[in-house]
């Protein structure tokens, strides 16, 4: 994925965000009791996190939630993204709690089919699988190390603190994905005021915290 189809991506989540933040999914989905987060992460990803010193809604938090159960999809399923909007309207406290839902997509080569999985508190989503054709760049464990709220802080000791103390009705989305052509893990966070259309996307390496590039609409 390049980052120009990252744009173009995050474009479409900040108009449908309203909507996602409704609840709506976009396959048939059936709800799965899962594990509570410390214990998932205790049991299958030791490697990734200490599962003691994380709290608050965090992306790996999720992703070991959703990671648990996707392999009952099939069992070499890719993570390809991970992807949490705010809702409008935010403040500065409530993007540091962090997000209250996280999506991840998958991708099995085997079937060469995706899946998405919402994961809310110790609650999942499960999509239905749908065809895609690509070349997809997964996100490797290993390579993970910055955390969505150690992003989020980065974002904000960049320029997110003032732009939430100057706009107003801001919506936030994050993503985390692989680049295709450099092969990087970036985080990319977004922040657009629905109000004035001033915006900030910050890319963040996602296995160092370098800030790599600084984008502003003004």
């Amino acid at each position: 994925m390049s980052r120009t189809d990252w744009f173009l991506g995050l474009a479409l989540i900040i108009v449908l965000a309203a909507v996602a933040f409704l609840g709506i999914f976009f396959w048939q989905q059936s709800r799965l009791e899962l594990p509570s987060a410390e214990t998932a992460l205790a049991a299958d990803y030791n490697e990734l996190v200490d599962p003691n010193k994380v709290s608050g809604k965090t992306a790996i938090v999720a992703y070991g939630l959703a990671q648990n159960h996707v392999n009952k999809w099939q069992d070499d399923a890719q993570l390809i993204s991970a992807t949490a909007t705010w809702p409008p309207n935010l403040t500065i406290g409530t993007v540091l709690v962090g997000a209250e839902t996280w999506s991840f997509t998958f991708y099995s080569p085997s079937v060469q089919e995706a899946v998405n999985v919402s994961v809310t508190e110790s609650n999942a989503t499960l999509g239905q699988s749908y065809a895609v054709q690509g070349d997809f760049q997964p996100i490797g464990p290993s390579a993970w190390k910055v955390n969505s709220d150690e992003a989020i802080t980065i974002f904000m000791s960049n320029g997110g603190n003032d732009f939430f103390v100057s706009e107003q009705d801001v919506l936030l989305t994050t993503q985390l994905t692989t680049v295709a052509d450099s092969k990087k893990l970036e985080w990319l966070i977004a922040a657009i005021s629905d109000k004035t259309g001033h915006g900030l996307t910050i890319i963040i390496d996602g296995a160092t915290g370098e800030v790599l590039d600084i984008f502003r609409d003004s």
